[in-house]
This record gives C-alpha cells, structure tokens and sequence, in this order.
C-alpha cells in the first residue's frame, strides 16, 4: 500500500488542532491535548535548570503557532528539522503568543497524563514502513 501525504485540510480538520484553535481565541489553559502540526522552527535548547529541546509547531491553515517544550531529563531527544510533521501530546497552556505543549515525555511519577512527540512518518518523501505488508499466499496444488 503506498504512503498517502496528509493534506492541509486534513490536518486543519483533526480534532486537536481544532480544539487547540478555540482554546487559543478563548483564552482556556491546562488541558491535555494532541495537535498535528508542521515544525517552522527549532530553537536553541533551554538549559536554564532543566533542560528543554524547544521548537515552534504551526497549527495547519491558520497563523496559530504553538512553542514546544520537550524535556530532555524524561524524554529523548527528537531529531527535528524544519518542514517536519510532528503528532505532539503534552498539556497546552495558553498564551498571547499562540499557546505552548510541555510535558510531552512520559512522567515516572505518573502524576500526569503521559505525553508523546512522534515524527509521522509517512508526510516525508521517502517513508520507511511502519508495517510489513503481508505476503502472498502460495496456492496449494
């Protein structure tokens, strides 16, 4: 089966990012959500006190942006470039900026929801498959 592309309006559409898009113009903060979005900047880490690998996701058809803190003492190190597309899970807080996503690693005190930053695979040109796909069967005589 060939790897499909996701469309801008597909992505515009998904659930998170619009949910995202209504937190945003009303101001609502703390929430655990999942956004899809596309990566236009990586920025130099915070290593102020704990470190944070940061990077700014844009919310699909719509000036909304979205700054990305991943901590890098529970969660590995993602290796990003700009022009990536990135499924992110972590808890949104809003700002007058477009919001960011932090706690996006899994907590071992488990006193959040675990968060996820995963680069989707199958929005880059030449995708590795995520799934072997099944063999032919041979016809017995």
């Amino acid at each position: 089966m060939p790897y499909r592309t996701f469309s801008e309006q597909r992505l515009a559409n998904y659930d998170g990012n619009k949910i995202v898009k209504q937190a945003y113009k009303k101001h609502i903060t703390d929430f655990h959500i999942t956004i899809i979005g596309k990566i236009i900047k990586v920025l130099p880490d915070d290593t102020i006190g704990i470190p944070h690998q940061r990077f700014v996701v844009q919310i699909p058809m719509s000036d909304q942006t979205v700054l990305v803190v991943h901590n890098l003492d529970y969660g590995k190190r993602l290796h990003l470039a700009e022009g990536d597309t990135l499924k992110i899970s972590g808890k949104y807080v809003w700002n007058r900026h477009g919001g960011l996503i932090h706690l996006t690693h899994h907590d071992p005190n488990r006193k959040f929801e675990p968060g996820a930053a995963v680069i989707i695979n199958e929005i880059h040109a030449n995708p590795k498959p995520t799934v072997t796909p099944p063999r032919p069967r041979r016809k017995r005589h």
